[in-house]
Parts: structure tokens; C-alpha cells; sequence
């Protein structure tokens, strides 16, 4: 089956959550905050205050790597949209890294930033009591990538598993 990692999530909670993705490839959260992507030019504020979301789950933090984002502005853009968040009585969960492997795109230098805005991730969820999944953990293969950077659907869907799992764990 070809579902999307939210959809498969949501049929792995058996009808616990209803998942709405918000994802749109090669967007960054300060994109997402200001509305340029992928809520249709809404701001994230306005969208998370009309949305009827207990939970938010903010997997953000590779192409802020990638693209060199700084540092700073990635802790604030976080950290803004946990607290708005957070200030609506919602649940939030902030996924960490995958593994990707150090070569061709993802090279020593790539592989510290990815590092870097893990950390961040880390230190926003202990500081602001949000939940933090480490998907580190999910076993990788050699060749489960479809590119430097993102994972295939065989590697993907251990992700996405390991998510919901986790999910069940805090909420079911």
C-alpha cells in the first residue's frame, strides 16, 4: 500500500487520531509558519487555532540542515509554533532525525547540522515538556535511501510504524 506516513499512521491507531498532513516536501518551519506552505497561505497561528488538532506532531529539521539554515531561527520557529500550540491545550510531539548515511550530499558537514537541529529538537522538548521520538533508533539497511536525504518506502514505513507505535504508547 502506497499511503502517505500520516495515513499510514492513522490506520495503525485504529481510528485514535485522525491524521492531517501538513507536510509538503522541501518546506522548512519558518515556511510553514508564515503560510507560504503548505496550508494554502495560512498563517500557522491562524490554522492551529481553527484547528480542531489535540495532538501535533512537528517533524521539522532536514532541510533546515540541508539548506544551512541558521540555528537560531530554527529553535524560534519551533519553539513558536510548540507554544502556540501548547497555549490551545494541545498535545504536541516532536520527532527527531532519521539516520541517513554520511555520503554524497550527506557529508561530514551535512551530517553536523542534521546533528545540531536534533539537539535543538531534544532541548525544546525538555524545556517545554513536549514529548520527543527519537527515530534514530528505527533500524536502517544499506540502500533504503531514494536520495541522499530521503528515505524509500520500505525505510520510511519502519518510521511511520515506529511513530504510531510510540504514539499508542503516550496516548492510548
Amino acid at each position: 500500500e502506497d499511503a502517505y506516513p500520516t495515513e499510514r499512521i492513522e490506520a495503525q491507531l485504529n481510528g485514535l487520531i485522525v491524521a492531517e498532513n501538513l507536510s509538503l516536501g522541501g518546506t522548512s518551519a519558518g515556511q510553514h509558519i508564515e503560510g507560504k506552505a503548505p496550508q494554502g497561505g495560512i498563517p500557522y497561528a491562524q490554522w492551529i487555532a481553527n484547528s480542531q488538532a489535540r495532538l501535533v506532531v512537528i517533524r521539522y529539521g532536514g532541510i533546515e540542515a540541508l539548506f544551512d539554515l541558521p540555528a537560531d531561527e530554527f529553535k524560534y520557529n519551533i519553539e513558536m509554533m510548540v507554544t502556540l500550540a501548547r497555549n490551545l491545550n494541545k498535545e504536541v510531539v516532536l520527532v527527531g532525525k532519521i539516520h541517513i548515511p554520511t555520503g554524497p550530499g550527506a557529508d561530514a558537514e551535512f551530517q553536523a547540522r542534521y546533528a545540531r537541529v536534533d539537539t535543538i529538537l531534544r532541548d525544546i522538548a525538555i524545556r517545554l515538556n513536549v514529548h520527543y521520538l527519537d527515530v534514530s533508533k528505527v533500524p536502517f539497511n544499506a540502500g533504503e535511501m531514494i536520495d541522499p536525504i530521503h528515505p524509500d518506502k520500505v525505510y520510511q514505513d519502519r518510521v511511520s510504524d515506529f511513530i504510531a507505535d510510540k504514539l499508542l504508547e503516550i496516548f492510548g
